[in-house]
């Protein structure tokens, strides 16, 4: 979908928000998406045993989600049928989408555009991301352009960054203001609407803030607020919260990857964006606020940079920052780059920050080192088949902590 035609939808995408809703579309929050081909033979099997036990699956990988939505959905149309167009996607059979959707909305749908016909099926070109009682709105996985940095997303990481706020923060804590950087969706902004009194969510790509605008409107939320800025260009405000999920996955300035991750503009460490971010907290940052913000440092020779790089801005805006590691990876993004300086791994942390006068750093989970990853024969055999197929050369040794 262009940039420019999504404003015109809104009463469209809103009665399609509307069918959704009466179809219990949010009872799937729970069901894998496929984003990206699991490594590990034994990754379906977790997803299949753990359906049952409604666990928030959401945002995680799965080769197989229409196997395992199949599972849970079987005989509930006309669930079925909106979850596969719209969560998954993929084409679904004409008739159905007339009963979900009635024909003067399909048709409609068909003449904006925002469903086509592909080989006698339907398939949307937007997808409804079911977040508590709210729809986040993005492009779909199936069918769009994903090498370019207009591509709009909900990603695994910002779940992970919305359960350590939750778990961090005391569930009667509340907040004047709050500021969603490097907003993408404003996912996080819907995290921190029932926390604060308004939420205002900026993001540098215009296409994004245009799905963001009309997501707030969809869901008739007016204390969320979409501007377009480039980190702190356009925010002259304080806030008594920020939380950011800014670029940090070590790619170099102007380069997209679509190797099993989507990610741009991370730079060579992945740390000069949520740098800049921790440094704006001394001026954008009310005192006592709390700031929670993903970033990856490097690590060369079992030493990790990022502390080293905080440990100034702590002191210099008075802030008690509290690194905690979630996830490491080897990686290979900038094979040069990383090969001169000797970087071994990243680690992936959230940079969590209390603004109290005293500055200081402390790690969290850190990590001494990276082991291999070991499997059977069977395993291993296995493995390097679902490598093979979808066109990997070897495994990404990737670990998760939370």
């Amino acid at each position: 979908m262009k940039n420019e035609q999504i404003k015109d939808y809104i009463d469209i995408l809103g009665d399609v928000a509307e069918a959704l809703r009466k179809a219990e579309y949010h009872s799937t929050q729970h069901l894998p998406s496929l984003r990206r081909p699991p490594w590990r033979a034994v990754q379906e099997l977790h997803r299949l045993v753990y359906l049952p036990y409604r666990e928030g699956f959401c945002f995680h990988p799965s080769a197989m989600p229409d196997f395992l939505a199949s599972r849970f959905l079987s005989g509930r149309e006309p669930l079925t049928t909106a979850y596969r167009l719209f969560f998954l996607n993929i084409p679904v059979n004409t008739d159905k989408a007339e009963k979900l959707l009635g024909i003067g909305l399909l048709t409609k749908l068909l003449e904006s555009a925002l469903i086509i016909e592909v080989s006698g099926a339907l398939q949307s070109t937007v997808r409804y991301v079911p977040f508590r009682k709210y729809f986040i709105l993005s492009d779909p996985d199936q069918g769009a352009d994903r090498l370019t940095d207009f591509y709009v997303y909900v990603g695994g990481d910002s779940m992970e960054l919305i359960r350590f706020v939750n778990r961090r923060l005391n569930p009667e804590e509340r907040f004047g203001k709050g500021l969603d950087l490097c907003a993408g969706t404003a996912v996080q902004s819907y995290n921190l609407v029932d926390r604060c009194d308004t939420v205002t969510a900026a993001e540098l790509n215009h296409r994004a803030v245009n799905f963001a605008e009309v997501t707030a409107m969809i869901n008739g939320m007016d204390r969320i607020k979409v501007i377009q800025s480039n980190l702190w260009d356009s925010i002259d405000d304080s806030f008594d919260i920020i939380i950011a999920n800014p670029p940090y996955i070590p790619i170099p300035d102007n380069e997209v990857s679509n190797r099993n991750i989507d990610a741009y503009g991370g730079g060579d460490s992945g740390m000069e964006i949520p740098l800049r971010i921790v440094e704006g907290l001394g001026s954008h940052l009310n005192h006592n606020g709390y700031s929670a913000i993903l970033a990856s440092s490097p690590v060369i020779r079992g030493k990790d940079l990022l502390r080293k790089e905080l440990e100034p801005i702590a002191d210099r805006h008075g802030l008690e920052i509290v690194l905690h590691g979630w996830k490491y990876t080897n990686l290979k993004l900038n094979m040069q780059l990383q090969t001169e300086r000797n970087i071994s791994h990243f680690v992936f942390y959230v940079i969590e920050s209390r603004k109290t006068g005293s500055g200081s750093v402390t790690v969290r989970h850190k990590f001494r080192r990276i082991p291999e990853l070991i499997y059977t024969r069977a395993e291993k055999a296995a493995l390097l088949k679902i490598c093979r197929l979808f066109n990997t050369k070897r495994p990404i040794h990737v670990q998760d902590q939370y």
